[in-house]
């Protein structure tokens, strides 16, 4: 801002183009009721006013009402800047108390809460209730979100950054209105200055304009350093802008800006999950990691460096990103990305679970089965039932209390899990089935043993004929995970009697050692599936033991044996 030298108070104000700039966009989103324009104008009034010994005083009480006003012009969201006394409220409250325990001498348990004491409880409850309220800097937060309704898309930096900004501005003015800064013009001259360009980007409709130098700069074959700063200003003005540039950089694969956007730390603050209230919670998107997955092909050794840098969130989609880059570098490159993809399936949230599947099956055809099978193990895997303590303590009180038994369950629902079983694990499986048998197995019985409580471990009923007669058949529903789960260590047994002859020993070995009915049924049913002279001399065995000779009813598996080894 130009500093206006003294003049008639009573002549017209010469503004500067600026000022104008500003008093114009102020006259464009003033109401009624908040004359946004009038108040800067009339500051600009006042403090020309050199006769005038408190002019800067009544300028900053201007000028800071329209920076707390200019929310709810724009979006219908005030934000109130009027500071509450809280330690006059607590000095308040505790004289009451100390007044009503003088009328409850033997204290107030059990005993009828009159009207006084009624009234000190509500005041209590108001406290409270006022103490939730956001801080100071919270609301300017809110201002800036609420001016710019796409102000998420910025990098959480660059909203930091103007959320502070418009806090100290504000304190500034709050400071020079109430005498509690020295009432130098320069000094206040700046602050003028600085609201001008605020209000300005705020509110001034250069969108289009704004896009169209964006995608100018974007065009220059030899981009000036002047040019780059600029770009950022741009970007950095608005939501809309940013989301611009980087939806022109993703789709033409500008490599070019890699270094820049790393260089100003675009790369350095994912976002983690927004907590919204009422348990709900919002999952911000990332452009910089959908820029990254882009361009993963045309610096690979670049991007890598980076994900791996990136710090440890709980927002889904930026790990969805990162599996996307996984997906499209070749099979080498893409496992050096393992821990980022380890360190998604431990956080909470889970987005587009379908991609690990293809993960899996793109580092199988890649021949990076190693990093396949440690991913899913993971993925596979079996949680304890989240209310098993619960039901221990009832099951303990009512020993036949249905509502005890336990339901142990994967992280992933129920379709999702069985899209990464058959997209994922079955190739893999094709590709390495003893590995993946392996792997399955011990996820299967450990399956099995959290779904028994401590004290019936020793027994080896697992009620697997109950919920799953059948471990094969045309019509495989996948209707829980527990039936997904079987099915793939089917799947995986059968390939390894298809493919690994040399490990078919070692295989019936393991499924012999573990204590589950359901293993002994996968044994007669690979048996079934595949009679020779290995697996007669396991039939015979089978037929002729004790504990199924003399059952009236057999497994779907057994009478499928015994109808193989004599045919």
């Amino acid at each position: 801002m130009q500093t206006i030298e003294n003049r008639n108070v009573s002549e017209p104000l010469v503004l500067t183009p600026q000022q104008r700039e500003v008093l114009d966009a102020l006259k464009h989103k003033e109401t009624e009721e908040y004359h946004l324009s009038q108040w800067y104008h009339g500051a600009l009034y006042a403090l020309n006013n050199h006769h005038n010994p408190d002019r800067v005083a009544q300028a900053a009480h201007s000028l800071r009402e329209l920076l707390e006003k200019l929310p709810r012009v724009v979006q219908g969201s005030d934000v109130q800047m009027g500071s509450i006394d809280f330690q006059g409220m607590r000095r308040n409250i505790n004289k009451r108390i100390f007044k009503d325990k003088e009328r409850y001498p033997e204290g107030w348990k059990n005993k009828k809460i009159d009207g006084r004491l009624d009234k000190t409880l509500r005041k209590i409850e108001n406290y409270f209730e006022r103490n939730q309220q956001p801080t100071r800097n919270e609301q300017m937060q809110q201002a800036v979100a609420t001016i710019d309704p796409m102000v998420n898309s910025l990098d959480s930096r660059i909203r930091e950054k103007k959320r502070n900004q418009l806090y100290r501005l504000w304190k500034n003015l709050e400071g020079f209105a109430h005498h509690k800064i020295n009432p130098d013009a320069a000094e206040f001259n700046e602050c003028v200055e600085e609201l001008e360009h605020i209000v300005f980007d705020l509110l001034a409709s250069r969108t289009t304009q704004d896009q169209q130098e964006i995608q100018t700069i974007l065009s220059l074959s030899d981009r000036s350093e002047n040019d780059v700063k600029y770009m950022f200003s741009l970007i950095e003005r608005r939501g809309a802008n940013s989301v611009f540039f980087f939806r022109q950089i993703s789709k033409n694969t500008d490599v070019t800006w890699l270094p820049y956007l790393k260089e100003n730390g675009y790369f350095a603050h994912p976002p983690n999950v927004q907590q919204l209230g009422d348990d709900k919670v919002n999952f911000p998107f990332w452009w910089p990691i959908h820029y990254l997955a882009k361009i993963s092909n045309h610096a690979p050794n670049k991007i890598i460096e980076i994900v791996l840098q990136l710090p440890k969130v709980n927002n889904p989609l930026v790990y969805d990103g990162i599996l996307d880059v996984a997906l499209q570098l070749p099979g080498e490159e893409s496992v050096k990305l393992k821990p980022k993809i380890l360190e998604y399936t431990s956080i909470e949230h889970q987005s587009r679970i379908h991609k690990y599947g293809n993960l899996l099956a793109h580092w199988t055809v890649e021949n990076q089965t190693e990093a396949a099978l440690e991913v899913a193990k993971v993925l596979v895997a079996f949680a304890p039932d989240p209310q098993s303590e619960e039901k221990q303590k009832r099951r303990k009180e009512n020993p036949m209390d249905w509502g005890t038994l336990l339901h142990p369950a994967p992280r992933i629902n129920s379709s999702e899990y069985s899209e990464i079983m058959t997209k994922g694990v079955y190739p893999l499986a094709e590709s390495v089935p003893y590995e993946v048998a392996r792997l399955l197995i011990s996820a299967t019985s450990n399956m099995f043993r959290l779904q028994i409580h401590q004290d019936e471990l020793d027994q080896k009923q697992d009620f697997s004929n109950i919920w799953f007669p059948r471990l094969h058949g045309s019509d495989k529903s996948y209707d829980n995970p527990d039936k997904a789960l079987v099915y793939g260590l089917t799947f995986a047994c059968e390939k390894v009697f298809e493919k690994s002859h040399d490990a078919i020993a070692d295989l019936d070995q393991l499924l012999r050692k573990q204590k589950w009915k359901v293993f002994k049924r996968l044994r007669q049913h690979l048996y079934a599936q595949y009679p020779n002279e290995k697996t007669k001399p396991w039939i015979r065995e089978l037929i002729l033991e004790r504990e199924d000779y003399h059952q009236v009813q057999h497994s779907y598996e057994f009478q499928q044996m015994v109808r193989a080894s004599c045919d």
